[in-house]
């Protein structure tokens, strides 16, 4: 047996936010990204709208951040953002 050298850990969290709970046609958006745990969104009028984290979830923002996924209504992944 090898001699154990290293001790990793990896963190994710997940944050969600509900396009048609928030009233968002995602055909009206520009652009979005995720600032610590908010969902910023520009959309093609000129507006931005910053959405907190819907799920209540305390998350450690700084760290285990892996990927932005767009999803369907089914959860299937339609576009990753690293």
């Amino acid at each position: 047996m090898s001699k154990v050298k290293y001790i990793e850990a990896k963190y994710e969290a997940f944050l969600g936010w509900n396009l048609d709970e928030l009233g968002i046609d995602y055909n009206d958006i520009e652009d979005f990204q995720i600032q610590n745990t908010s969902l910023v969104v520009e959309f093609k009028d000129g507006t931005t709208k910053e959405y907190d984290n819907s799920e209540g979830a305390v998350v450690d923002h700084r760290h285990g951040f892996v990927k932005v996924d767009t999803r369907d209504k089914d959860w299937n992944v339609i576009e990753e953002q690293a």
